[in-house]
């Protein structure tokens, strides 16, 4: 389940302290690798299906080199699931609903390089179903939207804003240290 460790997607769900975990090494892999073919194999255990091609390359070695992908960690993984939380909040909380948020999708006025990623219409808050492309623009327009309709000191809004800073500094092309 997990690129870095050898976690089960439920000890994923239930452990949340690294040194808990066993990391991939270089022969777990290889080994796992090495059984794949055999009839009895069963990637489930491992969560290797197949080597990985950058391994044939010198001095690289999946296990060695770790390097997140923020685009499906971020922008498909803890963006989605967070907004979910917030936006289900926020209209708990009266502020907003399904509709106005999908009037602001609908008629919000995108930049030119927002225009071939613009956001669907959302059939409900919970579970928010969009590309990464379409999540990054819903996320930084999301404040301009529909932020006046939401108090300031709000601590669901806070967290919302907390995540578009985040992600501003993760997709950041150079951050300079004041």
């Amino acid at each position: 389940f997990c690129r870095f460790c050898e976690c089960t997607r439920v000890e994923a769900d239930t452990t949340f302290s690294e040194n808990k975990l066993t990391l991939r090494s270089k022969n777990s892999y290889d080994s796992a690798v090495a059984n794949a073919a055999s009839a009895t194999y069963d990637a489930r255990q491992t969560g290797i299906k197949k080597g990985c091609l950058l391994n044939n390359l010198n001095y690289f070695h999946v296990t060695e080199n770790l390097v997140v992908d923020a685009m499906h960690d971020i922008l498909e993984g803890v963006a989605p699931f967070e907004i979910s939380l917030v936006l289900v909040e926020l209209c708990n909380s009266g502020y907003l609903t399904l509709d106005l948020l999908n009037k602001a999708v609908e008629f919000f006025n995108y930049s030119r390089a927002d225009k071939n990623s613009r956001p669907p219409s959302l059939s409900a808050v919970h579970a928010l179903k969009m590309s990464a492309s379409e999540m990054w623009c819903f996320l930084r327009n999301l404040p301009v939207m529909v932020g006046k309709h939401v108090p300031r000191d709000d601590k669901h809004w806070k967290l919302l804003l907390m995540l578009l800073d985040i992600t501003d500094i993760v997709f950041a092309p150079q951050i300079t240290v004041p």
